[in-house]
């Protein structure tokens, strides 16, 4: 599950001058690939990884043990774990994934701060960090690993550029708009380029994998909104598009060679 991850090429108002989804296009191509509508907007990441494990679509505070697919898997004879480089303690995480039944799950505290000395922990150095665990899992159990990241989370700053590389023109934009989408535009590049590593890794193993990626919110583009507003992306829920404009995220449903091959489905 990516933090903020959203394609906002179906913005015909955004004119892209470089294409931050360029990976992202190609694995689309090959995959199963649609929108999921979330229950937040710009916000509230815990609420959509919870209701993804367990299925709920009302986030409760969680304070037992409660039924989840990651428990399900363990119950099916899989070694089950996970990882989010932020601190254990935000959202209660710590506790609450042991309530779900993750037999292990990644902290910043714990792995992420031995791999990296960013203030901000990248989406590279975090999906190296997954292709590790992928590789050093236990060999004799089926795995399932369910990872949230970090990179990408707002807000962005809108007194500069921090890239010299643009992404959108600034047509329709104040200068602080332009800045604060310009800004997340270039966090999505460098997903899109941690994406390709981590799926041309999966790509090249025998063993069969299938992944999924989603988006949880869209992304925080000022307050108020008010680069939406500039551009002209109505988000008031007032009807089904503006809905869909202000919850909407992409997924993808991948498969490398291996488990196309044993599960006889072609994933697109």
């Amino acid at each position: 599950m990516l933090e903020a991850y959203s394609d906002l090429t179906e913005f015909e108002s955004i004119q892209f001058t470089n294409d931050p989804y360029e990976f992202f296009r190609q694995l689309k191509a090959e995959s199963c690939s649609g929108e999921l509508v979330t229950n937040m907007f710009a916000g509230g990441t815990n609420d959509t990884e919870r209701d993804f494990i367990t299925g709920f679509t009302k986030l409760y505070d969680y304070r037992k043990t409660t039924y989840s697919y990651a428990t399900y898997f363990k119950e099916q004879g899989y070694y089950v774990e996970g990882a989010h480089p932020g601190y254990g303690w935000f959202y209660n995480r710590q506790n609450v994934n042991r309530y779900f039944g993750f037999e292990n799950y990644y902290f910043l505290e714990q792995k992420y701060n031995e791999m990296t000395k960013d203030d901000e922990p990248s989406d590279e150095a975090f999906f190296n960090f997954l292709i590790s665990q992928f590789e050093n899992r236990p060999k004799d159990k089926p795995y399932f690993s369910f990872n949230v990241s970090y990179q990408n989370h707002g807000p962005y700053p809108g007194d500069k550029l921090n890239s010299d590389k643009e992404y959108a023109t600034s047509a329709g934009l104040s200068e602080a708009g332009y800045n604060i989408l310009n800004h997340y535009l270039y966090g999505i590049a460098k997903t899109d380029r941690a994406m390709r590593t981590l799926v041309e890794h999966l790509r090249e193993t025998d063993e069969p994998v299938v992944l999924v990626i989603f988006g949880d919110h869209k992304p925080w583009l000022g307050d108020g909104s008010f680069v939406y507003k500039e551009l002209g992306i109505d988000i008031s829920r007032s009807d089904d598009q503006s809905y869909y404009n202000c919850y909407n995220t992409p997924y993808v449903i991948w498969a490398n060679d291996a488990a196309k091959e044993v599960l006889g489905n072609d994933f697109s």
